[in-house]
């Protein structure tokens, strides 16, 4: 079963590091994908260490998009890693793909496509500021994970449903315009940049849950 790590976030459980940014780690089986690397690549590094979790067995680096928020850590991330190999939105700049390549395999994104079996990229979404999300595939239905949602839920959404009944998300929602599209969920864990937080707790109670560095969830 899937398990989702967050490693960095605006907050903390008290034990890692925090600071404005996301990172989480998508364990299935002998699997590990990275998504996001914070703004801090040695406070990302210092949490993965808290949480046991070895950069070298990290496989794969997905990066949602270019803010420093979400990137600003990549260079720690190279360094520790082995062998990785690092999906990138196709727009994201030519100097800073090519300074990836130096380390890592790069691979471009436009459209939805399988990274590993069970988990997909939603492909390169939104023009103002162009976002991959995470799909996963776990018994109970699809997961999806967000840096920021800036394309909004309903793009992301669509393209998520045409892999299953979607029962949670995970990650920074931004503004939210569109919260009733949550309306089905079965989790909404969200944190980073969500605003309307109040409006998720009075309109979904428990089954909107905040996220923090350190939180954890198997489906």
């Amino acid at each position: 079963m899937p398990k989702i790590t967050v490693v960095d976030d605006n907050k903390t459980n008290g034990k890692l590091n925090n600071g404005w940014g996301f990172s989480c780690l998508v364990e299935q089986g002998s699997n590990k994908v990275l998504f996001d690397t914070g703004w801090d690549g040695q406070a990302l590094l210092e949490n993965l260490e808290i949480l046991g979790i070895n950069p070298k067995t990290i496989d794969i680096l997905v990066l949602s998009h270019q803010h420093w928020d979400h990137v600003g850590g990549v260079p720690h991330m190279l360094h520790a890693a082995g062998n990785l190999k690092v999906y990138v939105p196709s727009s994201f700049s030519p100097n800073l793909k090519k300074e990836i390549s130096i380390h890592a395999e790069v691979a471009e994104v436009t459209n939805a496509c399988e990274i590993i079996q069970g988990i997909y990229s939603s492909g390169e979404l939104g023009e103002k500021t162009p976002e991959q999300s995470l799909i996963i595939k776990g018994k109970s239905g699809i997961f999806v994970i967000t840096g920021c949602a800036h394309p909004g839920l309903s793009p992301i959404l669509e393209v998520a449903s045409s892999f299953g009944k979607i029962v949670g998300v995970l990650g920074g929602l931004h503004s939210l315009d569109e919260i009733q599209l949550l309306e089905n969920m079965k989790y909404i864990a969200a944190g980073h940049c969500t605003r309307r937080i109040e409006d998720l707790k009075s309109l979904y109670g428990n089954r909107y849950t905040p996220i923090y560095a350190g939180y954890s969830i198997v489906f």
